[in-house]
């Protein structure tokens, strides 16, 4: 996968060429070497059981894409997170903060932007916001398989 500087709390689209340009034609390659028709992609910032499950892709190819990956771990993010997990997976400290995060995160919108983004609550992003984490630093290869991959965040 191309270096890619991204902050993982903002959409795909804002990703940026890494110390290699990346070009449009490049997120359309494959995001491993062979490529795969599927990666799972964990992240140990974030409490188990969430995992990031990237498909077979949507534009007809029988490999994940660099944009594909992209995509997926932003929409995985985007997940809310329900009162079972909040209360399960964090103790009181840890939900105070993501609470604070979420606010932060609809505050800096506008609008009924802002109206609509406060009324979907805490999300995943939220926890990765607390801990500060939310810089993409690539994916690496684990001893799991090689459709499991693990993302890095800083």
């Amino acid at each position: 996968m191309p270096a890619v500087n991204w902050d993982v709390s903002l959409p795909p689209h804002s990703a940026q060429p890494g110390p290699q340009n990346i070009t449009k034609h490049a997120l359309y390659k494959p995001a491993t070497n062979p490529p795969l028709p599927e990666l799972k992609i964990l992240c140990p910032t974030l409490p188990m059981p969430w995992s990031v499950i990237v498909v077979t892709p949507r534009n007809n190819t029988v490999y994940v894409t660099v944009s594909d990956v992209l995509s997926c771990i932003y929409q995985s993010l985007r997940r809310e997170v329900n009162q079972q997990e909040f209360y399960s997976l964090f103790n009181p400290d840890q939900q105070r903060r993501m609470s604070d995060s979420y606010v932060r995160r609809w505050r800096r919108l506008a609008g009924q932007e802002a109206v609509n983004e406060k009324a979907k609550g805490v999300k995943r992003i939220d926890c990765l916001v607390m801990c500060g984490s939310t810089r993409f630093m690539g994916l690496s290869s684990t001893k799991d398989g090689p459709h499991v991959w693990q993302l890095h965040v800083a």
